[in-house]
């Protein structure tokens, strides 16, 4: 649906896998980071992406130069 924004798109899905029982946060964001990673198009996390930062290597692994890393959190993996 190309009338709703990618914002709108992301809190929707976040609140049906919510609905699932035991199924949280991390739920949440490991589902939304795979269904970005299958339907780029979307752009589920091209204006949102609340990955903790342990998981920021993984994605910089999985998506090279994709920006996950910004100023100072650039120093700190580096380190």
């Amino acid at each position: 649906d190309s009338s709703t924004s990618t914002a709108t798109k992301f809190e929707q899905m976040s609140i049906e896998i919510r609905r699932g029982k035991g199924l949280g946060d991390t739920w949440v964001k490991m589902l939304m980071v795979s269904v970005d990673i299958f339907f780029p198009r979307l752009g589920l996390l091209a204006e949102r992406c609340d990955v903790g930062i342990g998981a920021v290597r993984g994605l910089e692994r999985l998506v090279p130069g994709a920006g996950c890393l910004e100023g100072d959190q650039v120093k700190s993996q580096s380190a």
